[in-house]
């Protein structure tokens, strides 16, 4: 994933997506309060159209408060044979 705006006031967590598909986890590193890196766990499956993201403490679901509330992935693409770098917008 590439990051093009790290953004401000972040702890390190994670990143897991709503339906309609499943098991998506991602977990982010910050510097600086900053996000510095983004590393997918697990790709999960069953996604048929665009999932939502929502940062969430590390290791759990419950959502950030007071951060980004979710993160859209227009186009996440299909079909992949080698991996692919993924942009992550803040």
């Amino acid at each position: 994933m590439t990051i093009s705006n790290s953004g401000s006031n972040y702890i390190a967590g994670d990143l897991i997506a709503a339906s309609p598909g499943n098991d998506f986890r991602a977990a982010f590193t910050v510097d600086n309060f900053a996000i510095s890196a983004v590393r997918v766990l697990n790709l999960g499956s069953g996604y048929s159209s665009d999932a939502i993201l929502t940062p969430v403490y590390a290791g759990t679901t419950t959502a950030m408060e007071n951060s980004v509330t979710m993160v859209k992935i227009f186009s996440g693409g299909r079909n992949y044979i080698s991996v692919r770098p993924l942009v992550f917008v803040i």
